[in-house]
């Protein structure tokens, strides 16, 4: 099964759905029409008259190798027949699905991203199937997320979304707009890291006051909060910064690092969150290569987080280039599956899995400030595709800020206290 869409042509989307009741199948049935309206090409079983000549199960499979894009429309019902709990005879077209659809997962290494969880309830969250969890899913309770799911299924086939006409609101969905706009804000662990002098680079003897940094690098749950909120379309995270078009993070599991993006996409998010949490201008950003390395190397100046000499199996690096270990994972991880690899003050993932975006420039550590020149912005922290000498805490990486990869992502900083958004 594909998931690599024609760009010649609309998204094609096949909708698999429980048959819950009357209304579940009308408001389904809605969701199709609509869709065939803005110009996607979707289909579910509604549409067959009778039954279909090869018989439902080869015409399920038939039409979830036909489609671009599979929507799941999650209710408990849905997930109780995913899951295979349903009485003998009863939701078998689920059933079937579901088969597949946990196959083609699994034969992707879950990196995929045809199968789209879809909610008309946000109480149904905990209905999305687990094979697709870790999926960005859509509450389409609001028209935000239907554009949403509307620009994800264009934009993926390589056409432009264009912004839809809102649907027409009920009097009291007029009267109470807020209910329909809820901002989700990204939950960040917040480790502090005390003030005073520490081992700098090869034993030079730096200062810096206290200051809090994020325990892990942002996840694609987390920067997805941003795209939700049209941070991209938002002048002012970008002034003196150039906007680059979105690209998907090519592992899209929500708890793993967000990845693909530019230097210039991570100083924009810490601008937008740093509003949205309502700190002082500039509180939370990038750290620079000082603050970054004391989280990684403590006060005595560390080779690794966690001391002189690498160890097997407390990073994810490439182990077996070097020959020194018996691991090489070839992506990335969700975060915080190192933990023994932490830090002196408790910080994860400061060794591999991906390089992290400082603010600095490479070659003048003082100059923070975000400009157009397109001056080399510092990497640190190495990533899943080095050998373990990149990831060694002092190890200095660098690149264009406009630069994106499957290896590269970045962490928050904050100069004030500040607890994490519940």
């Amino acid at each position: 099964m594909s998931n690599s869409p024609s760009v010649q042509r609309s998204p094609r989307v096949f909708i698999s759905y429980s048959h819950d009741s009357d209304a579940h199948r009308q408001r389904v049935l809605a969701l199709s029409e609509r869709l065939r309206k803005d110009g996607i090409d979707a289909d579910l079983d509604q549409y067959v008259q009778g039954a279909p000549a090869e018989g439902w199960p080869r015409w399920m499979l038939n039409r979830l190798d036909w489609a671009d894009f599979v929507l799941l429309i999650c209710t408990p019902t849905y997930y109780h027949r995913f899951r295979g709990h349903e009485e003998p005879g009863n939701g078998k077209g689920v059933d079937w699905e579901s088969a597949v659809i946990t196959d083609a997962i699994y034969d992707e290494r879950s990196a995929t991203l045809k199968f789209v969880p879809l909610l008309f309830d946000p109480a149904d969250e905990k209905s999305i199937p687990e094979p697709v969890r870790g999926h960005r899913f859509y509450c389409l309770s609001s028209a935000i997320e239907y554009q949403a799911l509307y620009d994800f299924l264009l934009g993926q086939s390589g056409i432009e979304p264009r912004t839809l006409d809102a649907p027409k609101l009920k009097a009291r969905e007029r009267a109470e707009p807020q209910r329909t706009r809820r901002l989700h804000i990204p939950d960040i662990t917040w480790v502090e890291i005390p003030g005073g002098p520490f081992v700098y680079r090869n034993g030079e003897i730096r200062e810096l006051p206290t200051f809090w940094i994020a325990r892990y690098p942002v996840t694609n749950a987390q920067y997805q909060t941003f795209i939700d909120d049209r941070g991209y379309e938002e002048p002012r995270w970008w002034e003196d910064l150039k906007r680059p078009k979105r690209q998907d993070s090519t592992w899209p599991q929500s708890n793993r690092p967000r990845t693909d993006l530019d230097w210039y996409e991570a100083v924009a998010f810490t601008r937008w969150l740093n509003a949205r949490l309502g700190l002082p201008e500039g509180s939370l950003r990038l750290p620079t290569e000082l603050e970054w390395e004391k989280a990684a190397r403590g006060e005595q100046g560390r080779i690794y987080p966690w001391g002189a000499k690498y160890r097997s199996g407390h990073a994810n690096v490439d182990e077996k280039g070097e020959d020194v270990g018996q691991w090489y994972l070839e992506q990335t991880t969700a975060v915080g599956l190192y933990p023994h690899g932490c830090s002196p003050y408790g910080v994860d993932d400061l060794a591999g899995n991906v390089w992290e975006w400082c603010l600095n420039k490479h070659d003048d550590v003082a100059s923070i400030a975000p400009d157009k020149s397109g001056d080399r912005r510092a990497l640190r922290g190495g990533s899943w595709i080095y050998d373990p000498d990149f990831a060694r805490a002092i190890y200095r990486f660098r690149t264009p800020p406009g630069f994106r990869d499957l290896n590269g992502g970045f962490r928050l900083l904050s100069s004030v206290p500040i607890e994490p958004v519940r």
